[in-house]
C-alpha cells in the first residue's frame, strides 16, 4: 500500500520537536508515526535550510518542502495539452471509422507522459459536454411576433381583433 501523507498537523509537530532537539525515536513514539516516515519528513524538511530562518512557516511553505508540490504545475500543463488535442479530436469523431481509442492512440503517440485512456476519456466527456452548452429561453405569451405576414394584427382584451392598416411602403 502507498504512503499516505500526514496531516500538517502533524507535519508541524514534527517539525517542533525536532527543532526542541527531540530524536526520531522520542518523536515517532509522541506522534505516532513511524521512525521511518519521521525520518522521510526530518530530512526533507533539513533540506531547505529556510526552516532555521523562520519559527513557524506558515503551512503552504511547510507543504511545498515536505510534500513537493511542483507536480501541479505538470497537471496543468498536460490537461492544457490535452484540450489542445481535443480541438482537433473534436472534428475527427465525426469522421467514419475514426474512434476514440484511435484517437487516444495518436494523442499518447505525441504526449508520452499523457493520460491514460480511461483519464483521456473522462476528460474528453467533460470537454464536450462544456462545448455543446445550450440555455433554456422561455418566452412570454406576445413577446414574439410575426411581422413577415401582411395581416399582423392584435386582439385587445375585449376579444376584438384590431387589423393594422397596409401603409403605401407595404403595398
Amino acid at each position: 500500500m502507498a504512503q499516505k501523507p500526514i496531516a500538517m498537523e502533524q507535519l508541524k509537530q514534527i517539525l517542533q520537536l525536532q527543532k526542541d532537539g527531540v530524536g526520531i525515536r522520542e518523536i515517532a513514539r509522541r506522534t505516532g508515526i513511524s521512525r521511518n516516515s519521521v525520518r522521510k519528513y526530518v530530512a526533507l524538511l533539513a533540506k531547505d535550510d529556510t526552516s532555521a530562518e523562520s519559527d513557524d512557516p506558515d503551512s503552504k511553505t511547510l507543504a511545498d518542502r515536505a510534500y513537493g508540490n511542483d507536480s501541479m504545475a505538470h497537471d496543468a500543463h498536460r490537461l492544457q495539452q490535452l484540450v489542445t488535442h481535443f480541438q482537433y479530436a473534436q472534428g475527427e469523431l465525426g469522421k467514419t471509422g475514426v474512434t476514440r481509442q484511435l484517437l487516444w492512440g495518436e494523442y499518447i503517440v505525441q504526449h508520452p507522459d499523457g493520460y491514460v485512456y480511461s483519464h483521456y476519456c473522462h476528460h474528453f466527456n467533460q470537454y464536450l459536454k462544456n462545448r455543446d452548452m445550450s440555455m433554456h429561453l422561455e418566452y412570454q405569451v406576445g413577446d414574439i411576433l410575426d411581422r413577415l405576414t401582411a395581416n399582423a394584427h392584435r386582439i385587445e382584451l375585449k376579444g376584438e381583433s384590431l387589423r393594422r392598416k397596409k401603409s403605401k411602403a407595404n403595398q
